[in-house]
């Protein structure tokens, strides 16, 4: 398994989430012509943590997650499904999450697209195995 696919796992595991999306989960970009809603991710920054005695095994991920939507009601709808995972601490996809936090979201509109998008960062501690 690997940090992404452990990510998604997590997002479809929320069945508030999968009531207004589905399966529709992709890394981004969008692809042309998606059914939307749907979620795009992509790691925009990641590292590791060390402790004096060594690689503590934890890598602390920030994930960009975009909402593409036909309306910004929604975008919202799903904005809100997903903050079920906020403060999420546990296994997902047999990969360990010890921690997420949304950090900060944003409405990102796509007017020539005639799309809605709400733009999520999240800081996801993730337990390498």
């Amino acid at each position: 398994m690997s940090f992404e696919s452990g990510f998604v796992a997590l997002l479809l595991g929320q069945p508030s989430v999968v009531t207004l999306i589905g399966d529709r989960v992709m890394p981004a970009p969008l692809d042309e012509g998606a059914t939307l809603p749907a979620l795009t991710y992509q790691v925009i920054n990641a590292g590791t943590t060390v402790a004096h005695d060594g690689d503590l095994n934890l890598d602390p991920v920030q994930v960009q997650l975009d909402i593409w939507a036909s309306t910004k009601t929604e975008a919202t709808a799903v904005r809100d499904a997903i903050f079920s995972i906020n403060g999420f601490r546990g296994q997902a996809g047999g990969e360990q999450f010890d921690g997420v936090i949304i950090q900060n979201y944003f409405d990102n509109p796509e007017p020539d697209l005639n799309e809605h998008r709400i733009t999520m960062e999240m800081f996801v501690n993730h337990r390498r195995q």
